[in-house]
């Protein structure tokens, strides 16, 4: 049996152990399926271009004689042309990624599969197995980025987080010095696509709503939650030093929160709920309430002076 093409398989070590004659050696091959392995085999070449998640990719391999042993199970290797006899519509392998940026998107495709997980399940039927079932990844690879299921859930807290966070500190440095559209655009913050997604509208509600989860959500989320907080403080401080209102900032901050956390949870809790558009059409309605100069159901492109 001569093979002198690259091999993809699904494998999860990879070996040579040389012997005493040049260019020749043993490889082994381990896979979820069962055992394999290649003995006395000689004209050994072997580059191992990268990992994917197909497998190992082999590259250069020449061999003479190759003996498979895969128990009872079938072992499917499938086999390519060497590279530059293939051509551009057989080619199905990409390039592999850096091995840093790889890291980064595997991490990020459990996280949201984690998300989904959440959504569908809840806190505590939320499993390593069925997250590696949604990204199409073993569950060995999920404890290799991650290690235990405390971890996978902490990550993705700080995920949801960050994320949070992060959309609306940029809606904010968008929205111009005016304390009126800076208010409405960090509630319009709160439902844009980015954040306001039924999967993470529901992954928001199971962290809240276990009360195992709450001192995890207190340690990983108070820090950004108390920065939230007291920049909405503050623009309610400024609505009433530049426009002559008299509310307290503290308490109107607070009503803003809750009114938009409320409508959050009316998405994901009602029989028939609401569309989006509806739950900031709500909120402004609250917030044409609190500023009845400034605020309508639909915020004005420009905040306007009394």
């Amino acid at each position: 049996m001569d093979i002198d093409r690259p091999v993809i398989a699904p494998v999860t070590e990879c070996r040579r152990y040389p012997q005493r004659q040049p260019l020749h050696g043993a490889l082994k091959l381990g896979i979820r399926l069962g055992q394999v392995a290649g003995r006395k085999f000689g004209h050994v070449r072997l580059g191992i271009v990268a990992v994917t998640k197909a497998g190992i990719r082999l590259t250069g391999l020449s061999i003479r004689t190759l003996a498979l042993f895969t128990g009872r199970r079938t072992l499917r290797l499938t086999l390519r042309q060497p590279e530059a006899d293939v051509t551009a519509s057989q080619t199905t392998a990409a390039p592999p990624l850096p091995r840093t940026q790889s890291r980064d998107a595997r991490r990020t495709q459990l996280i949201e599969a984690t998300i989904a997980t959440l959504s569908d399940r809840g806190f505590s039927r939320t499993t390593l197995t069925e997250v590696a079932r949604r990204a199409g990844l073993s569950h060995g690879l999920v404890l290799f980025h991650f290690q235990s299921k405390d971890n996978l859930l902490s990550e993705t807290l700080d995920y949801l987080s960050e994320e949070y966070r992060t959309n609306w500190q940029a809606a904010l440095a968008e929205a111009g010095p005016a304390p009126e559209a800076q208010l409405a655009a960090i509630v319009k913050a709160d439902f844009s696509p980015t954040v306001c997604t039924p999967d993470r509208l529901s992954s928001w509600c199971a962290f809240w709503g276990e009360s195992q989860s709450r001192p995890l959500y207190q340690a990983r989320c108070g820090a950004n939650d108390a920065h939230y907080n007291q920049t909405l403080e503050e623009i309610c401080a400024r609505m009433n030093a530049q426009y002559g209102y008299a509310s307290d900032p503290r308490r109107t901050a607070r009503l803003i929160r809750i009114m938009t956390e409320g409508v959050w949870l009316d998405m994901m809790t009602l029989v028939e709920p609401y569309p989006v558009q509806e739950a900031m059409d709500t909120v402004f309605a609250g917030l044409s309430a609190l500023y009845p100069r400034h605020f309508g159901p639909v915020p004005a492109a420009q905040g306007t002076t009394p």
